[in-house]
């Protein structure tokens, strides 16, 4: 999986106010190339969201959004969890991938904004 975060904790005077709130965003693209999983959570997140709003509202009982969680605890713990294996380099080469990174993220930019 593959996700992007937003973190908003930057406050004028270090404080939070009704329309500058503390909050941090976690963001998956359901058709990530090469991020298969993605489209998992996305579903995941949708159905989550669409029970528990349910439950909230009173439309669903309590033992009905009960079945729901274990029925996804089932569904999911099948799947393998792994965590991606980050290469050991040295500081020269991660210097250098540095360097080509920001120039790709420079260039990027650059075409961005023409």
């Amino acid at each position: 999986m593959r996700y992007e975060l937003e973190i908003n904790d930057k406050f004028f005077n270090d404080i939070e106010t009704e329309d500058n709130r503390w909050y941090a965003n976690i963001k998956f693209y359901g058709n990530e190339k090469g991020h298969l999983y993605n489209a998992d959570m996305c579903q995941f997140l949708a159905s989550l969201n669409e029970s528990r709003e349910s439950f909230e509202s009173y439309f669903t009982p309590k033992d009905m959004f009960d079945i729901w969680k274990k029925q996804k605890i089932a569904d999911y713990s099948t799947l393998p969890v792994t965590k991606k294996v980050y290469e050991n380099i040295d500081s020269a080469t991660r210097m250098k991938l540095r360097n080509e990174h920001l120039e790709r993220q420079f260039k990027k930019n650059q075409s961005d904004s023409e």
